[in-house]
């Protein structure tokens, strides 16, 4: 797995963790499943998001992988709604912030693997036209 539950004590209070998953390993492995496939939703627009989340150990990338922290201690915590902090929600909001400016490609994070140019490939230059034809004048 990409994340592990013992991993997410360096971005939360692993007793405050345990607090509000009543000590349910599910449910953290639940919200992780979860994030990451929030995650790939925006890095697949540029990266090959696949492979990116299937590393293990020290070949993940840091940078994923604590923006995933950030995002998974923020969906725990909302869980009980009065630990929500100033804190976590501002983590949480460049977090996405983050994952937002990847997929426009105004951030490239640093040794991700890109898409294989086939990948999501669609026909035609990517050019839309708007507006109608052009309009006649006609007389009876």
């Amino acid at each position: 797995m990409f994340l592990t539950k013992d991993e997410l004590k360096t971005a939360g209070v692993p007793e405050i963790i345990a607090k509000v998953t009543n000590g349910d390993d599910t449910i953290i492995t639940t919200v992780i499943e979860e994030s990451i496939d929030d995650m790939k939703g925006y890095l697949n627009a540029n990266f090959d998001a696949v492979a990116i989340f299937n590393t293990t150990g020290d070949d993940r990338n840091k940078t994923v992988l604590k923006y995933l922290k950030k995002i998974v201690i923020y969906e725990l915590y909302k869980r009980k709604g009065n630990l929500l902090d100033d804190d976590t929600i501002t983590s949480y909001d460049d977090a996405m912030a983050w994952l937002k400016n990847v997929a426009k490609g105004i951030i490239s994070p640093h040794n991700l693997p890109a898409k294989s140019p086939g990948e999501n490939s669609t026909s035609g230059d990517g050019f839309i036209k708007f507006g109608s034809n052009t309009k006649y004048p006609t007389g009876y």
